[in-house]
């Protein structure tokens, strides 16, 4: 396992549940908010679901979600990205993954750059949904790595 890899989604996996933590508890949360925060828990699934090459069903990056069900896939997601890491060689990470993207093309791209790509992915819709609960004037969860680790987590 490599131990930054394991961070990082520990990382990611703490920094979503800061948002919807942060969402589920606004009486009207802005809609921009919630949209973001579904595609982010559908496209983190879409990627694991790619990557062990399971099938997605009628799942879409924009799917729209209730803070509820982002939390729910989220978690079965997240153990699944969890056990990944948690097994991924040196090996297994440079190891070419084939997928279809939603468009239905063909890539391939190492295994490595596909995880590193689900955490930045997060990370910008996170902070995007950061603006827009500030525009509304409503309280942000602050998802910083640097805060995750003061906290020990």
């Amino acid at each position: 396992m490599d131990p930054w890899l394991d961070r990082l989604y520990r990382h990611l996996a703490w920094a979503d549940g800061r948002v919807l933590d942060a969402l589920e508890v606004q009486e009207n949360p802005p809609e921009g908010a919630l949209k973001l925060m579904a595609h982010v828990a559908v496209a983190e699934h879409l990627w694991l679901a790619r990557i062990e090459g399971w099938d997605t069903g009628n799942l879409g990056p924009w799917t729209p979600l209730s803070p509820e069900a982002c939390r729910s896939l989220s978690a079965r997601t997240l153990a699944g990205f969890a056990e990944l890491v948690a097994g991924a060689t040196s090996e297994r990470l440079a190891a070419r993954v084939a997928y279809r993207n939603t468009r239905g093309e063909a890539f391939e791209t190492p295994l490595g750059d596909l995880l590193l790509h689900v955490a930045l992915h997060g990370a910008h819709h996170r902070g995007q949904i950061a603006a827009l609960l500030r525009g509304g004037g409503l309280p942000v969860p602050v998802t910083d790595f640097v805060i995750f680790s003061r906290e020990g987590a």
